[in-house]
């Protein structure tokens, strides 16, 4: 199973997926978190998960600034 979540920080319960996710899931990919603007570090740094910092809504400006930095 492959686990991806681009629509609210607060749709998946990220302290199951902290739990179980890693060892149910293939991968996993989020762009949105519930503890923002820090998500979860055992998610990120897990090496199932792809943590994308997300662009929604954002001027041009701060779109810009997140593709020249990572998630932190």
């Amino acid at each position: 199973m492959i686990l991806i979540n681009t629509a609210r920080g607060g749709v998946i319960d990220e302290r199951a997926v902290g739990r179980a996710g890693p060892v149910t899931c293939t991968a996993q990919a989020f762009d949105v978190w519930v503890s923002r603007p820090k998500p979860r570090r055992d998610l990120v740094e897990h090496p199932k998960v792809v943590a994308l910092p997300h662009v929604g809504r954002r001027p041009l400006r701060g779109k810009a600034a997140s593709a020249k930095s990572p998630i932190f």
